[in-house]
């Protein structure tokens, strides 16, 4: 909880950037119907979550080329971008690309790194020496944050 209140100051203090190229004209609004060519990956029940892809994409970042693109959408509504990178060189490449198109990361500690932008949040989480994966999420997905109205926070706790 401590990492996603972190983050959240981080996006609000920090000055925009351009991500429009990694949403390919997806909107965060929620207007941005699911497209009939994608196919569905992946599906959760709690929170309802569907992921989709197209098949036969892919996406370069600078020198690093990922074979899938995942996007995912919750009640309907898109959510955010998924791109899973494999290799060392890969993931050494796209955080070379994302450093050299939108600046030092805003955050970086334990293997994650974020660019703020307007609408968007870009971040790379490195969980092995040969697994990554760049999300691209919207902004107000990470702002939204459902708690029963019995539970308190890990935040509010500490207060």
């Amino acid at each position: 909880m401590k990492y996603y209140i972190l983050l959240a100051l981080f996006l609000m203090l920090t000055v925009p950037a351009h991500a429009d190229d990694l949403f390919n004209g997806m909107d965060c609004n929620g207007t941005t119907p699911i497209p009939e060519e994608y196919e569905m990956a992946y599906f959760k029940l709690v929170p309802k979550t569907e992921t989709y892809y197209l098949p036969g994409e892919t996406i370069t970042l600078g020198n690093a080329t990922s074979p899938y693109v995942n996007y995912v959408y919750r009640d309907k509504k898109f959510k955010n971008k998924d791109i899973p990178l494999f290799g060392n060189e890969n993931i050494t490449n796209t955080l070379r690309y994302l450093q050299n198109t939108y600046g030092q990361p805003h955050y970086a500690k334990d293997h994650a790194y974020c660019w703020p932008t307007e609408d968007y949040a870009i971040c790379l989480k490195r969980f092995e020496f040969h697994l990554a994966k760049v999300g691209v999420f919207c902004r107000d997905q990470i702002f939204k944050h459902k708690e029963s109205p019995n539970k308190k926070s890990e935040y509010s706790s500490q207060q």
